[in-house]
């Protein structure tokens, strides 16, 4: 980030890309600017294009910004093998292969939701080439893990591990992502849309089994580079609380950053506080 506020910027529209890992292709966006990286990696049953509203701000324009979509989301053709990629395990290693594939280092890496878990799952690996870390959504899982200290008991959860939905099914998915009340954006709906109906079942095999996760909690606890956690205040998955078991001694603020007027996709409802907390982060790194 430019330690001079008054440079002019020109925002660069991302372009599209693919690329070819072990019998997958990755869609991709990348706008193409030479200069650190931030990448973004989204939640399940969503797209890379849920980060819009980063991709087109001003704050971010001096560095490259890289969001990929997952097998079987947003452009993503889904994979051959599903019981194979779609596991936490197939993704958190796909991610690494993609991470490598580009060469990526001293990024700041940016997880949603499932993409947090795979940052943080995919830690050991990636450590080296990333020099700060953002999650929100994103309850770490730690062993034992139980879903009632961490989520709350919505009863349209269960729908982010079923297959097929039909229109009232999907409206209620999308209705967990924004806090309660809020009209559904149509960047969610048609994510949710594209996403291949096999991976949410198969995922959720994966995550409800101990011995597919890795230790989040532990990875967090020896962080060396720092960590921001945010929170959409309102929203209806994660509790807030949850975070306040675990010792994170990078933590920006030393507290987990709670977004007004938002709910679980906070880049999205509101991305004015969402953008300057992500550029503050930046900022204060560079001190």
């Amino acid at each position: 980030m430019s330690k001079n506020p008054g440079q002019p910027t020109i925002t660069k529209s991302p372009q599209e890309k693919e690329i070819k890992i072990n019998n997958l292709t990755i869609t991709y966006k990348d706008n193409g600017v030479k200069g650190d990286p931030i990448v973004f990696l989204h939640s399940s049953s969503l797209s890379s294009d849920t980060f819009e509203n980063q991709f087109s701000a001003k704050e971010f324009q001096n560095h490259r910004l890289l969001a990929p979509d997952l097998p079987g989301h947003g452009k993503s053709k889904p994979p051959s093998d599903p019981d194979l990629f779609y596991t936490i395990e197939g993704l958190t290693q796909t991610m690494v292969n993609w991470f490598d594939a580009l060469k990526i280092k001293n990024a700041i890496m940016v997880g949603h939701a499932l993409g947090g878990h795979l940052l943080l799952s995919a830690w050991p690996q990636i450590q080296d080439r990333c020099k700060a870390l953002v999650i929100f959504g994103t309850p770490p899982f730690s062993k034992p893990s139980f879903l009632e200290h961490s989520h709350y008991d919505h009863p349209a959860y269960s729908l982010t591990y079923q297959a097929k939905l039909n229109n009232e099914q999907l409206n209620q998915l999308a209705s967990i992502f924004v806090k309660k009340g809020s009209l559904k954006p149509r960047v969610i709906l048609e994510s949710i849309k594209k996403s291949d109906p096999a991976m949410r079942p198969i995922l959720g095999t994966s995550v409800s089994e101990p011995a597919n996760l890795s230790d989040e909690a532990e990875n967090l606890k020896h962080l060396t580079q720092p960590i921001a956690i945010l929170l959409g205040r309102y929203d209806q998955m994660v509790k807030r609380t949850y975070f306040d078991r675990f010792e994170i001694p990078t933590l920006w603020r030393k507290k987990v950053q709670l977004i007004d007027n938002a709910g679980h996709c906070p880049q999205i409802e509101n991305p004015t506080q969402f953008n300057q907390f992500l550029q503050q982060f930046l900022i204060d790194q560079l001190i």
